[in-house]
This record gives C-alpha cells, sequence and structure tokens, in this order.
C-alpha cells in the first residue's frame, strides 16, 4: 500500500509534505512515558512543517529541543485529520 500524497485536516483542506499545519490536539498518548507525554503535548498550539505522510493517512510533524552543549532532542507525531489545521500551503503547491 502506498502513501497518500495529501491528507486533509480538521475541515477538509488538503494537506501535503511541506504544509504548516498547527497541532489542535493529540488523541492518542497510550504508550508513552510522562516526559514523552509532556514533550508531545508541548507540541499543541504550534506550527510545524509536514515531514512526511505515512500509509496510513496520517501527517508527521517533528519538533526539535536545544538542550545545550550541542545536544539535540526531537520527538515525532503522526497527525490525523481532527488533530491539525492547515495554516500554510507546501512551497510546491
Amino acid at each position: 500500500m502506498s502513501a497518500p500524497v495529501s491528507v486533509v485536516d480538521f475541515v477538509g483542506r488538503a494537506v501535503t509534505i511541506g504544509s504548516a499545519v498547527r497541532v489542535r490536539e493529540l488523541t492518542c498518548l497510550r504508550g508513552l512515558s510522562r516526559s514523552e507525554q509532556r514533550r508531545a503535548k508541548s507540541m499543541i498550539g504550534e506550527v510545524f512543517t509536514v515531514d512526511e505522510i505515512d500509509s496510513s493517512g496520517l501527517a508527521w510533524v517533528t519538533k526539535h529541543w536545544d538542550l545545550g552543549e550541542g545536544k539535540v532532542d526531537a520527538h515525532g507525531v503522526g497527525l490525523a485529520a481532527s488533530e491539525m489545521e492547515l495554516v500554510g500551503e507546501s512551497p510546491a503547491a
């Protein structure tokens, strides 16, 4: 099964790789540690660029944290339509 070229946000607007989306909510945090849940929840309300659209139709975004001394941490989440709002088109669109 190949990945879709686009998915939709919570109002039905097309979201593609490179689109800017605001994280509205995260509905599935089960299985994450408390610290991972805190980091994931910190993404709510922020705007990210869609990195990937997977075969199940989730739009993946990633947040990076500068931990100092050259160390970086990152957390990616797959967003369903209800969890994202399109705020900017892909540059190729």
